[in-house]
């Protein structure tokens, strides 16, 4: 009689426990880090040239030399278009990328998972990937809507480019 009552009541204790990881997983239920970054993120070129110039008041341009972009010198031709580059983490692991510039249009779908977070640096290690390519990238904080990073799209750049929400 005691083992049916032991039996019933680990039945019942495994059912809500189910039924608490169910909901847990519906509702997005992800570390800080990946709560964070879920959303659309859109490049904030002007602000990454300055920084990768050295032009931003009181900035130090940071990586190696290799990245470094030479002074624009000459006029900016209105008929090309601006830049776009958007990537979207979405809360459930799948990674979206557009590329628009003026010689590529790109549209690239995979996933991505937190690997680590620091909340006292502001850090968050991802590993994203796209067309069969795994990569990971350091992500940094700068504010609550503005994050450093490599886009995962672009995993032979060297440099860190600064993206605002865009959502």
């Amino acid at each position: 009689m005691n083992l049916n009552r032991i039996r019933s009541g680990l039945r019942s204790t495994c059912r809500w426990a189910i039924l608490g990881m169910v909901v847990a997983g519906m509702a997005g239920c992800q570390p800080d880090g990946g709560r964070q970054l879920s959303g659309k993120w859109k490049l904030d070129a002007e602000q990454s040239l300055a920084e990768r110039m050295g032009t931003q008041e009181g900035s130090v341009s940071s990586g190696g030399s290799s990245a470094e972009a030479a002074p624009f010198e000459g006029e900016v031709d209105p008929n090309v278009p601006e830049p776009e580059v958007t990537i979207t983490f979405r809360s459930n692991g799948v990674l979206e990328t557009l590329t628009r510039t003026g010689i590529i249009d790109s549209t690239k779908s995979g996933s991505w998972r937190l690997v680590s977070y620091d909340s006292g640096k502001m850090t968050a290690v991802v590993e994203c990937i796209l067309n069969q390519q795994v990569t990971e990238h350091e992500i940094q904080w700068l504010d609550e809507d503005s994050i450093k990073m490599t886009p995962p799209n672009m995993a032979g750049l060297t440099m860190k480019l600064i993206f605002r929400r865009a959502d």
